[in-house]
């Protein structure tokens, strides 16, 4: 098994942060959707994914604007990666899914807990984990190579 990259990237909004992300991550990203290609193609997830567009743009403005930066860095086409950040909401229903727990200890200690029983596809070279910074706000994600950080878990 290979290690999971652990990427650090700081940026003043979320268009550098996504451009930067996207550039580091070209290689891969182009990888990860040639193999998710098959499995698009067959749902039809590109016409599907653009559905989800005037809701993204109303409610997450800046995650749209940090995806598209993915594209623009990476140098593959926008829908591609809108593909690949509405994977779950498409492709749920057709593929074993991941499983979250959270435990509270009588030492007042709390455990989380994360599997990753996504597509089978993802298990060698699909995860990546992010220090990011976005102006002020830091995070520690777990993603999918391609998505936004956080779409696995923060």
């Amino acid at each position: 098994m290979e290690k999971i990259p652990f990427i650090k990237i700081t940026a003043k909004d979320n268009y550098e942060f996504g451009f930067k992300l996207g550039k580091l991550l070209s290689k891969k990203i182009k990888a990860r959707i040639e193999k998710n290609k098959k499995i698009y193609y067959k749902k039809n997830t590109i016409k599907k994914a653009k559905n989800f567009l005037p809701n993204i743009k109303k409610r997450f403005p800046k995650l749209l604007i940090e995806t598209k930066a993915i594209s623009d860095g990476a140098k593959v086409p926008f829908e591609d990666i809108l593909v690949l950040n509405c994977e779950e909401e498409l492709l749920d229903f057709f593929v074993p899914r991941c499983t979250s727990i959270a435990i509270y200890s009588k030492n007042k200690t709390m455990i989380l807990g994360h599997n990753e029983d996504w597509l089978s596809t993802y298990r060698k070279d699909g995860l990546i984990i992010v220090n990011g910074k976005i102006s002020s706000n830091k995070f520690l994600a777990l993603g999918f190579i391609g998505q936004l950080p956080g779409t696995s878990c923060v």
